[in-house]
């Protein structure tokens, strides 16, 4: 049962991956290609068509990468513990834009269930994807603490804060942290940090200490 758990958790993740390329990469490209043929019909492409055909480029560029990234990763998972995985994922955030990550997880974590186990990356990914295109930070910090019966996972930025009336990417973003958390019988809150600095993340998920072990 557990093989086939991990093996099913595998395959919605290459499922959820294959999605999301299609919903963004596909549409950045034809919107790509668009803008191209405007231009091409014109005597000369406005600087406006060439900036928006770059940025449209930039953003695919970075899809592709995260999703290569993800795919690699999910092998990695199968095999590696969740401090392992995170470690990569962190490392490869800061090496692709910059931003520090700090991460603190437990020396003995100790095993967790698969289910929990991909949410708790899907989140982290997700969340360091939003500070990337929407919170300006300069910093991350990851920390992930377990007690009895319960594994809390904290992604907190020093950034602008969320807008939580905008709709587009970052609200899709939330809604996809909250239903990940959902789908392993965990739960996840978002809210602004009360200084107004930075925005933090807290996904919680009961933990059976008999299963996991």
């Amino acid at each position: 049962l557990y093989e086939r758990s991990e093996k099913l958790a595998i395959l919605e993740e290459r499922n959820r991956i294959a999605h999301s390329l299609h919903e963004t990469v596909v549409q950045y490209l034809f919107t790509i290609g668009l803008e191209a043929e405007r231009g091409m019909n014109q005597t000369q492409a406005s600087e406006e068509q060439l900036s928006t055909i770059r940025k449209l480029a930039l953003r695919a560029s970075d899809e592709l990468r995260s999703a290569i990234f993800a795919l690699t990763s999910i092998s990695i998972a199968n095999q590696e513990g969740l401090p392992t995985i995170l470690r990569e994922l962190a490392n490869e955030f800061e090496r692709s834009t910059g931003i520090q990550v700090s991460l603190l997880i437990p020396d003995h974590l100790g095993k967790v269930p698969s289910q929990v186990h991909n949410a708790v990356y899907r989140i982290v990914r997700e969340a360091l994807s939003n500070v990337q295109k929407h919170a300006d930070a300069n910093a991350v910090a990851i920390t992930i603490s377990r007690t009895t019966g319960k594994l809390t996972l904290v992604i907190q930025d020093n950034g602008q804060g969320v807008d939580f009336t905008q709709t587009g990417g970052l609200h899709f973003g939330l809604l996809t942290m909250k239903e990940v958390a959902e789908n392993a019988s965990g739960c996840v809150e978002i809210f602004n940090n009360e200084d107004d600095v930075g925005t933090i993340v807290r996904a919680i998920f009961p933990l059976s200490e008999e299963v996991d072990v």
